[in-house]
């Protein structure tokens, strides 16, 4: 316990927060909202790495709790309303994510899916080829 009333957080619940921060990062099927909540934790632990004052340790810890509960909220969410997977996601792995698992894809029918889609500007329906 501090001298003003305040417990700072320890250095391994600050480590949990921050991992756990980075586990529902890798929950969301959008790729951009999963590298934004990624690189958003990493900057902000970053930025806060040299704080020292008790009171200002509590302040970002429970705003970082605060944080994690939201994006636990919202990875729930977006994975009932998941988006389709852009081209760059469909060489990744799904790792952790609560979307659909990936379907595999053939390197021919790929190709042949992008030059339909460049050449009409229409899906191209997997399942129908």
């Amino acid at each position: 316990m501090a001298a003003s009333g305040v417990a700072a957080p320890t250095r391994t619940e600050v480590l949990q927060l921050y991992r756990s921060l980075l586990r529902v990062a890798r929950q969301f099927c959008d790729y951009n909202i999963r590298e934004y909540s990624k690189r958003r934790t990493i900057d902000a632990f970053r930025d806060n790495k040299n704080l020292t004052d008790p009171s200002q340790l509590s302040a970002a810890f429970s705003d970082g709790k605060a944080q994690l509960e939201v994006a636990k909220r919202q990875a729930l969410v977006y994975s009932l309303y998941a988006p389709k997977r852009i081209l760059i996601e469909a060489f990744m792995p799904a790792n952790d994510c609560l979307c659909l698992p990936q379907p595999v894809i053939f390197s021919k029918v790929l190709v042949f899916c992008i030059e339909y889609v460049s050449l009409t500007g229409m899906e191209c329906d997997l399942h129908n080829i």
